[in-house]
């Protein structure tokens, strides 16, 4: 889904499972400068409001964010899902887990 070496991001809406598309815990982002890197910042769909990964009004449908990914105003650069302690998923955040010159895996 998100191609880290060349720095574009492909969102591949096929490869996200149904299970996470029906629940209305959808963010947009974009990447801000943040203590001096570049760091994915959510955003309430449709809104130059930020969203936050602890408030579930700042959320939104699979559908609401997507269309407002997709109308590009305001602009963002992808979407996300926000995991909360009510539902049955987790996640793994693997930042910096690959080489930036090959794309393999660090050692």
């Amino acid at each position: 889904m998100i191609k880290e070496k060349t720095g574009e991001i492909t969102l591949t809406t096929e490869n996200i499972p149904d299970q996470l598309t029906e629940r209305p815990q959808w963010v947009c982002w974009r990447r801000e400068m943040r203590d001096g890197k570049l760091t994915k910042v959510p955003y309430a769909p449709g809104t130059e409001r930020r969203a936050s990964t602890t408030e579930l009004m700042t959320w939104a449908t699979f559908e609401q964010a997507l269309a407002a990914y997709e109308a590009g105003e305001p602009p963002y650069e992808g979407i996300g899902f926000v995991f909360c302690n009510a539902d049955p998923f987790v996640g793994v955040d693997l930042d910096d887990c690959l080489d930036p010159d090959s794309g393999e895996v660090a050692r």
